[in-house]
């Protein structure tokens, strides 16, 4: 069996209530709150022993003990909550972080898919002969539909028939 630990301090420190349930007041215990809270049962179940408690004295020091041990665990429970909380935080402001990135750069996208949509119009439109194409490459000014009675007067231009346009 393991040696009873002794110890110097007879003061909790915990002040004691005017209820005798949740004190050690007249109880010669000679251990802290974190002592008896600490003590594994069988040496506490000894040193009670060796004391010659009453029942009602071991009663009070089980109950006390009790609530030390459940206040220990209340401030470690809030611990790893105010943990998870932190760290959800975090995560909600990293997701909150990627979210505006992300929708910065959809705008981005979708300013390109508009460009492509207009000039994927222009292109249909030119070579459905609907509509005049103002800039050209190669400094050309201006590139209209070939005009079929133009062409029959005699007014060619020397951009190939297979295009479809005349230069003017």
């Amino acid at each position: 069996a393991s040696a009873l630990p002794t110890f110097e301090s007879s003061e909790s420190s915990v002040a004691p209530t005017d209820s005798d349930d949740c004190s050690l007041a007249g109880i010669p215990l000679w251990l802290s709150d974190a002592q008896l809270a600490g003590i594994p049962v069988r040496d506490l179940n000894r040193l009670m022993e060796q004391q010659r408690l009453t029942e009602d004295q071991i009663a009070r020091v089980k109950r006390y003990r009790r609530m030390l041990k459940n206040r220990e665990y209340a401030l470690s429970s809030n611990r790893r909550k105010d943990e998870l909380c932190a760290d959800l935080e975090r995560q909600r402001d990293e997701l909150r972080q990627l979210a505006a990135s992300q929708a910065a750069s959809l705008r981005a996208h979708r300013g390109r898919i508009e460009d492509w949509q207009v000039k994927i119009a222009g292109l249909e439109a030119l070579l459905d002969g609907r509509a005049e194409l103002q800039q050209l490459p190669d400094g050309f000014s201006m590139m209209r539909p070939k005009d079929e009675a133009a062409d029959a007067a005699g007014d060619c231009s020397t951009v190939p028939k297979s295009t479809g346009y005349q230069y003017h």
